[in-house]
């Protein structure tokens, strides 16, 4: 295109065109009827044979719009006449392009291109670029590339023929490899060139499209080519390299990419036509809905957005390529795929395959639905989580979108079974809307299936009342029999009244004591206490106190309440005697030879001989035969199923073991971690700790390759307590806890390795400065771990170690899980899990460090190479501090330390105390030791003193009170920390009966080990000497305990002259300074002796006595027996009173630590003392 034109807004004028140019078909406008007033031309002369030639040889700068309709004249023979054709319409594709033709030209084939050339007067071989040459110059919007030239155009035709004729140039010569240029802009307003009007442009175009149209048709060919030659040759010619650009430049498709879009096309009608095919056996499933879905979603057009200039292709039009599919069908498909294409563009959570879910034809009316879910409530296997906190999200079927919680179900049986139970024929057991009139099952398997509850879970070991609680299960077994006794008695009323006529009095009679008797046990048809709680609660008073609900007061649960109303039996169970069975665990003696023995033995010879000690079989084999070895005998408890009247049952069973469920409840409730240990928890201030502690149950290790000889009888003892611990962080405002395990190469679980246990972890938080004041503890019920008269001597002897208060509480008997538990049971799956894996190999002992493989094996073997024991305990602890690292987000966030313990704790394991026996007002008030469950230990109190509690309170009042400073030279029992606290929050509920008793713990001579008594006794006197050695200091005074008789109160003064340190002789801590003479009249005046002294820390019951010096005026001895003058000479010190009432106190404590021997070896000591004694006499 040659110059640029800027085009003018408004109506354009015509250009003058010759009339010898114009052809007499274009004398009507396209589109209006001829009229008949209107001047036909004139004629004129037909053009020269070689005009058409020189317009078409002209350079393209020269051919004006006026000549190129020249041409169009030129081409149509005098002798042919003249058809119609009306222009191409214009239809819009897609989205791709703006706008572009959906007709298709194309040019002859060979055949034709010999007609063509002669009506041209060109050669055949330039035919092709003749053509296209002419389709550039009519499609082409440029202007006369000069005012020369258009002055030319609008002169006459024969001024036209005169100025271009000298003008022309040489013909363009085409070559059959020489291509056009590269594609031209398409221009819809071409032909309104310089100042054409609207009507002219339309001429123009209309004149340039049905030459073109009568080209490609043939109708200036001599030949008569049918309509498939015709079809072929415009093919093949439009795949010629130097025509195809201008294809593409019209907006016509490529030959070979329509080729290749037809073929996808069919084969996306094929997949189309069969997935709507397969809809018509049924409704598709989601897979067919999805796959179908992506295809008319692929098709369908883009969300119209704000800005869009095409036009879309109307439905109709698109469904006519889709002929097999029904239109309906693809019109609401293609609705579909729309909306869905939209809302993936809108990114509102619509996923590309997924599909909106059929709402589909149920049998099941919302009715039977709901009488469904009743029926599963009341089916005998499905129960209750026993987990209070077994909780789950599910949605609230009321407000959508909203979900609520509930309390967790558990099915004990398959789905298949309770489908069979859902479909049986008998009422008591099936639903009867299950089956229909005629007897069709209306909930398949797998509508069941559906219509479980969210809340509805299979049941698992984890659900499992295992290890539990004794009183609560017995009752759980009492209860079930007493209702599952009642149904049997309703049931035989029934049977009784359905025996008499309805008609007579007696059926009346019968029917009135089965209502009376239904309508006591039975109120709304189901049992009154359908738990032993309800029984319970029944029997008791209100609540006291409106804050603990769940809490009756203490006289009501021990029994000693005279108003509350007791059990209320109907008058119909008091004259029945039927024969009742139930489960009860008794004890019942074994003997290892004769097995399970009777509780109760038969009478043998008159005489009924009591198992309790020892097996009767054996005792008379024995008799008779001296050499007998008689076997093992052991008691222990079994789950027994008794059968007995019920008076029996219900006097010597049922309110029995009610009277002792309703205590263990109280005991649960108020001991629960909620009231007791969260609580004291939030009591917690710097310097003080807050830590539970249970043991694992004992683990027998068993590893891979192991022997026959080790595998039974030798497998390897492995003994874990932990200790979860909170504490405050030096320099921290808030809380951590840590969590500490300690292994033990042996099964031994006593007091001893207890308190080896705690000195060690006590040891390592005063090592990191987070416990210096006092150790809160919880634990469980275990006597002979925690809550014996040993543990607790242990527990003193620690408290006075350390130097700290030691707060022990216990949880309720049975109930004591908790977090402990889970770590210890997670640990001991973890080493379980390693013992079955391939051994550490021997050679990774040499290079460990590069025997990176196994680090996570057991070294399993039980001896090293020196012959001494190879710890299990120290391999586990290796063991499990790395299997823990690298752990999830919440075990990170729980520091975990693991310890192995001590070797030799079982050097102490003979220790045995015992508790002196409680006053008679003590034991009314609080009991005995075993129902008290709160302990406290401070150094004030001595070793081998505790003081008890019932109830283990620490509201403010109770914390407040126990934190009250000791008073020096008061007893314990009335020290202030110990006394009434009238605030207390269970005041209403405990009253007087939750008061401190301070006990004496005294050695058990029968039991007890007395090397194991000195030798933890010896521990506590170090202990007490390395904290009396941080407080001498040179120029100080100490007291020194003795029992000589001239120490006037029982102690000598010394004054320091250096610091502690070690004898090297007998390797104690000792200590030197000068003696201090006591003033004769003169109570507690000491004067300066100036006589050395070494004496030993262990002595020292004081070591920073505080001393008064003299003066002259203002104190001095009021004695009349003191000699004042002297006193003021020597310089006498007087010991102040509180150092002097601190003394006496610890010399107290002293006594308890002073070695003990046995109460028999004392009397044969006596015994050998006076035989000597006779011997001496005799012999003199």
């Amino acid at each position: 295109m040659s110059g640029n034109i800027t085009k003018r807004k408004g109506r354009r004028k015509a250009a003058k065109v010759p009339v010898t140019a114009v052809s007499q078909s274009e004398t009507k406008k396209r589109g209006r009827p001829a009229r008949d007033n209107r001047k036909p031309p004139p004629a004129t002369a037909a053009p020269p044979p070689g005009a058409s030639r020189q317009l078409l040889l002209s350079p393209p700068s020269l051919l004006s719009p006026a000549c190129a309709v020249s041409v169009s004249s030129s081409l149509t023979s005098s002798s042919t006449p003249r058809r119609k054709v009306s222009p191409p319409t214009h239809t819009v594709t897609g989205n791709d392009h703006e706008s572009s033709p959906s007709k298709f030209l194309c040019l002859e084939q060979e055949e034709l291109k010999v007609d063509l050339a002669s009506a041209l007067e060109v050669s055949a071989e330039n035919l092709v670029e003749t053509l296209t040459s002419l389709l550039i110059k009519l499609n082409n919007n440029t202007a006369p590339s000069s005012p020369a030239v258009a002055s030319v155009t609008a002169a006459s035709p024969a001024t036209v023929e005169t100025a271009l004729a000298p003008s022309a140039a040489s013909p363009v010569i085409y070559s059959n490899y020489t291509r056009p240029s590269p594609p031209i802009e398409f221009d819809i307003d071409a032909f309104k060139v310089a100042d054409r009007s609207d009507s002219a442009a339309r001429k123009g175009k209309s004149r340039a499209v049905n030459n073109l149209v009568q080209t490609i048709l043939g109708e200036h060919c001599s030949n008569h080519y049918s309509q498939q030659q015709l079809v072929l040759a415009l093919h093949t010619a439009s795949k010629d390299p130097r025509v195809r650009p201008f294809f593409k430049s019209a907006g016509l498709a490529d030959v070979e990419d329509l080729a290749a879009m037809r073929f996808h096309h069919e084969q996306i009608n094929r997949i189309l036509i069969t997935t709507n095919d397969s809809k018509k056996k049924g409704s598709a499933n989601d897979d067919v809905r999805s796959y179908e879905q992506s295809l008319y979603s692929a098709m369908a057009e883009s969300p119209i957005s704000s800005n869009r200039t095409t036009t879309v292709p109307s439905i109709a039009s698109r469904t006519r390529l889709f002929s097999g599919i029904p239109y309906i069908t693809l019109t609401r498909c293609m609705s579909r795929a729309k909306a869905h294409r939209k809302n993936m563009r809108d990114n509102n959570g619509t996923v590309f395959g997924r599909v909106l879910k059929r709402l589909g034809r149920t049998k099941v009316t919302p009715e039977l639905h709901a009488e469904f879910l009743r029926w599963l409530d009341n089916h005998h296997m499905v129960i209750q989580s026993p987990l209070a906190s077994d909780t789950l999200l599910v949605p609230d079927g009321t407000t959508s979108g909203v979900k609520k919680r509930v309390n967790k179900i558990l099915l004990q049986i398959p789905v298949r079974e309770l489908h069979n139970d859902l479909i049986d024929a008998d009422p008591l057991v099936g639903l009867a809307g299950a089956r229909d009139c005629n007897g069709k099952i209306l909930i398949s398997d797998t509508k069941l299936r559906e219509l479980l509850p969210p809340h509805l879970r299979m049941m698992s070991d984890r659900y499992k009342i295992m290890c539990g609680c004794e009183p609560c299960i017995q009752m759980i077994n009492l209860q079930q029999s007493y209702n599952r006794f009642i149904c049997y008695r309703i049931k035989d009323f029934k049977e009784i009244r359905d025996g008499f006529n309805p008609r007579t009095r007696r059926y009346m009679a019968a029917d009135e004591t089965l209502k009376k008797y239904q309508d006591k046990v039975q109120p709304q048809g189901e049992a009154r206490f359908k738990t032993a709680k309800l029984a319970m609660v029944c029997c008791l008073c209100a609540p006291p106190d409106d804050r603990f609900q769940s809490l009756h007061q203490l006289d009501c649960v021990t029994g000693e309440c005279t108003a509350c109303p007791g059990f209320d039996r109907p008058p119909e169970e008091l004259t029945m005697n039927n024969d009742i069975s139930f489960h009860l665990y008794d004890v019942l003696p074994s003997c290892s030879i004769h097995n399970m023995l009777p509780k109760f033995p038969p009478v043998i010879d008159g005489v009924r001989l009591v198992q309790t000690k020892s097996c009767v079989q054996c005792d008379l084999l024995l008799e008779a035969d001296p050499n007998y070895v008689r076997g093992g005998f052991y008691k222990r408890k079994y789950l027994t199923q008794k059968k007995c009247g019920f008076q029996e049952f219900f006097t010597d069973y049922y309110l029995p073991h009610l009277e002792k469920y309703t205590y263990h409840r109280f005991l649960k409730i108020i001991l629960s971690k909620s009231n007791i240990e969260d609580v004291r928890f939030s009591r917690l201030q710097p310097g003080e700790v807050a830590g539970s502690r249970d043991y694992a149950e004992r683990l027998l290790m068993k590893f891979h390759m192991e022997i026959q000889s080790e595998h039974f009888g030798q497998g390897r003892d492995l003994s874990i307590e932990g200790n979860d611990i909170k504490f405050y962080p030096v320099g921290e405002t808030e809380t951590t806890s840590h969590f500490y395990s300690f292994l033990k190469d042996s099964k031994i679980q006593n007091a001893a390795t207890t308190d080896k246990h705690m000195d060690r972890l006590i040891k390592i938080l005063k090592e990191k400065k987070v416990l210096s004041e006092r150790l809160y503890e919880t634990t469980d019920g275990c006597g002979a771990q925690y809550r014996s008269a040993t543990a607790l001597w242990f527990l003193s002897g620690l408290s006075i170690k350390h130097n700290i208060v030691i707060d022990r509480s216990f949880g309720a008997p049975g109930h004591g899980k908790g977090i402990v538990d889970g770590v210890n049971g997670t640990d001991k799956n973890l080493l379980i899990r390693y013992s079955a894996r391939e051994l550490k190999q021997a050679m990774d002992s040499i290079a460990e460090e590069d025997a990176v493989d196994d680090k996570k094996r057991f070294a399993a073997h039980s001896v090293n190479e020196i012959g001494k024991e190879f710890s299990l305990a120290e391999e586990c602890a290796r063991l499990l501090r790395i299997g823990r690292s690298g752990g999830s987000n919440r075990e990170e966030n729980r520091p975990r330390e693991k310890i192995r313990g001590p070797s030799n704790t079982t050097s102490v394991s003979e220790l045995k105390y015992k508790t002196v026996e409680f006053s008679k007002e003590a034991k009314q008030a609080g009991g005995t030791s075993n129902k008290r469950y709160h302990v406290y230990c401070c150094p004030e109190l001595g070793t081998g003193r505790v003081a008890l509690r019932r109830i283990p309170c620490a509201c403010v009042p109770c914390d407040t009170t126990i934190r009250l400073p000791w008073q020096v030279g008061v007893k314990a029992p009335k020290q202030p920390r110990f006394a009434t606290v009238k605030d207390c929050r269970y005041r209403k509920i405990l009253g007087l009966r939750n008061e401190w008793d301070v006990v004496r713990l005294e050695v058990d001579h029968v039991k007890a080990n007395i090397d194991d008594v000195d030798t933890a006794r010896e521990e506590i006197l170090v202990s007490l000497s390395s904290n009396i050695a941080a407080t001498i200091e040179i120029g100080g005074y100490g007291a020194i305990v003795t029992n000589d008789e001239a120490a006037r109160d029982g102690y000598w003064m010394v004054e320091w002259t250096s610091e502690s340190y070690t004898c090297q002789e007998t390797g104690r801590l000792v200590c030197d300074g000068f003696y201090l003479n006591e003033v004769p009249g003169g109570p507690q005046w000491w004067t300066p002796s100036g006589l050395p002294v070494t004496t030993p820390l262990v002595n020292i019951v004081m070591g920073d006595v505080k001393m008064d010096p003299i003066e002259e005026g203002r104190n001095v001895p009021s004695s009349s027996h003191v000699s004042r003058r002297q006193c003021l000479e020597k310089e006498a010190l007087r010991v102040k009173r509180d150092s002097h009432d601190y003394i006496f106190d610890e010399i107290f404590r002293r006594e308890t630590l002073e070695y003990e021997t046995r109460a028999e070896e004392e009397e044969e000591d006596e015994d050998e003392e006076e035989l000597e004694e006779e011997s001496e006499a005799e012999a003199e």
